[in-house]
């Protein structure tokens, strides 16, 4: 799995980015599975958020390894 990240630091945000050459298909199946994600310029986007509890990071890269097949 491709994951981007930024060299510089100051350019972190609070999204994590999924590359993938079907991002929208892929954000679209992860959203039907539970999973709120969206599509941008062949990533998908994923926004955590302070309230995520280890539990909802766990089950949510179960979902998308299983997507991702």
């Amino acid at each position: 799995v491709k994951l981007y990240t930024p060299d510089a630091s100051d350019s972190f945000g609070g999204f994590a980015l999924l590359v993938h050459d079907e991002a929208p298909a892929v954000s679209d199946q992860l959203r039907i599975e539970g999973v709120n994600t969206d599509a941008r310029g062949g990533c998908v986007r994923f926004g955590p958020d302070l309230l995520s509890t280890q539990d909802e990071f766990e089950l949510a890269a179960d979902i998308v390894a299983r997507v991702l097949g």
